[in-house]
């Protein structure tokens, strides 16, 4: 499958651009969702710090998982998903939230193109259970980090159903 986003460039890790790849993949995830006719989902400044803090960890330990177990310094006290929304979010972070987070490692080696990473991604997501959280009508936010490591792309994408629209209000400080 293959997302009609115009940003075909020649890409290596020396010339890796974070912003934009994590701008495309967050066009691409809409771009599906629109196609579902599913309601569209807001960038949010909260769960993009918590998916950039775990993508960071999962490159640097190179294990892929929810979880940061290793004992890495800067990456203390942030075990899982919610501890690491919650650290972002400060006070006004809320129990009854609902969050949910992708995790991946893939290789994609010598790409060309964002397009073949966002590709590539959007593949390992639509291929696995992860799909079941593009397809969720009640998502209402979004943050994501895709980090690069040689040939490898870790990503990490929050997204939260924002009931109390606590994350909201933290969005727009």
């Amino acid at each position: 499958m293959s997302f009609n986003l115009s940003y075909a460039q020649n890409i290596d890790s020396d010339n890796y651009d974070r912003t934009q790849m994590n701008k495309y993949l967050i066009e691409a995830i809409a771009e599906y969702r629109n196609k579902l006719n599913l309601p569209e989902i807001e960038n949010n400044d909260v769960l993009m710090l918590a998916a950039n803090h775990h993508a960071t960890y999962m490159s640097r330990s190179t294990i892929v998982s929810h979880y940061q177990e290793m004992n890495l310094p800067r990456f203390n006290n942030m075990v899982t998903p919610k501890e690491r929304i919650k650290y972002f979010a400060g006070d006004s972070f809320d129990e009854q939230n609902r969050h949910a987070e992708i995790c991946l490692g893939i290789s994609v080696k010598n790409a060309k193109s964002y397009q073949e990473i966002v590709d590539a991604i959007m593949q390992n997501i639509l291929d696995s259970e992860n799909i079941d959280l593009l397809h969720n009508g009640e998502v209402k936010y979004i943050g994501l980090d895709v980090q690069n490591k040689k040939n490898m792309y870790f990503v990490a994408v929050n997204m939260d159903m924002g009931y109390n629209n606590v994350i909201a209000i933290q969005s727009s400080k």
